[in-house]
């Protein structure tokens, strides 16, 4: 046939045994109910090859992000497949936490249920039930995926047999000398009532903490000349996380940083030089008696203000400012949240 002069022959296409049509709803039980990972783990000969699947949290139906994660690991246990190895994938679940718990407290408001109506085991309870199911939910989509692996034998954070390695594991550490004993923050979320990872902090501009301020006398053996002439000498700090105070080891002050001596009422104070109109604008006018840089107050040792066998030397940290939105204080920072 030709058209406007030019010419069509026929065109030569490959030949496959794959039909035209993807017929994906008769398809994809053929391919659900493929025992390719069972069959590889019996024949093939070549080395183990084991790829850990990092579990994702067991709160609701499967997203793009599940997707993204399952069928790269997917490619990766199919091509170590083709290339001999015996391919070990053993699918799991993250069943603790506040994700978990979050969609446990949401079910329990639908039935007009509350935190302090339910006691804490029958929380626990909810939120392992909420998890079974959210697995099996999670399992089937999956495996609709077409991922290939041991979904007859997951892995589930909440197993007492995990639950169990995972304490034998933690003695084996403690045997080695590996687990000690120190001081941390831990985070707590008024509005969930749990603990909270650094990660799951949210922090405002415009939230504004209540301070307390706190001195720590200097009780130093020996103390640089140019302080000996002052009485009651104390450092200065504020924090807005008091609950760390009985934890507290040391105070940093900023090397290069200039310190103030003040005199108020019957206290000599060291203050940061460019925090003293903050203080004065709290306490009232202070007397400046001398500035001094920060290097020269490091080695001092102060009491804590309240426990009375616990003292606190005075460190350079190079993390220091001046600046209260930058997580200063008005004169050092205490370090028992650094610990």
């Amino acid at each position: 046939m030709a058209m406007s002069g030019i010419k069509f022959g026929a065109l030569n296409l490959p030949k496959t045994s794959f039909p035209m049509r993807a017929d994906a709803k008769l398809r994809e039980a053929t391919l659900i109910n493929r025992k390719v990972y069972d069959y590889q783990m019996k024949n093939n000969k070549g080395p183990a090859f084991v790829l850990h699947d990092g579990p994702p949290y067991a709160n609701g139906n499967a997203h793009i992000g599940h997707s993204l994660n399952k069928i790269l690991k997917d490619f990766v246990c199919r091509y170590k497949m083709m290339q001999g190895y015996k391919v070990s994938y053993i699918p799991g679940w993250d069943c603790h936490g506040l994700p978990i718990e979050l969609k446990t407290l949401e079910e329990m408001k639908k039935m007009n249920q509350t935190m302090e109506s339910v006691s804490p085991i029958d929380i626990r309870t909810k939120a392992r039930l909420y998890a079974e199911r959210q697995i099996e939910n999670q399992k089937k989509e999956f495996m609709r995926w077409g991922i290939m692996g041991d979904w007859d034998h997951p892995y589930k954070t909440m197993d007492p047999q995990y639950e169990a390695a995972q304490l034998d594991v933690f003695y084996q550490m403690y045997k080695k000398g590996l687990i000690y004993r120190g001081y941390m923050p831990v985070y707590w979320s008024p509005s969930s009532k749990t603990a909270l990872a650094e990660a799951e902090l949210e922090y405002f501009d415009n939230h504004k903490s209540t301070a307390a301020y706190i001195l720590f006398p200097v009780v130093s053996a020996k103390v640089p000349s140019f302080l000996q002439p002052y009485k009651n000498l104390s450092l200065l700090i504020w924090t807005t996380t008091p609950w760390t105070i009985p934890a507290n080891k040391a105070l940093c002050v900023h090397n290069d940083l200039d310190y103030c001596i003040v005199k108020y009422q019957n206290h000599t104070l060291i203050i940061a030089a460019e925090r003293i109109s903050a203080l004065t604008s709290l306490i009232g006018p202070v007397q400046i008696l001398q500035t001094v840089k920060g290097n020269t107050l490091v080695g001092l040792v102060c009491q804590h203000p309240f426990i009375e066998h616990q003292q606190s030397p005075v460190l350079h940290g190079d993390y220091v400012v001046s600046d209260s939105y930058r997580y200063s204080t008005c004169c050092t920072w205490s370090w028992s949240r650094r610990l």
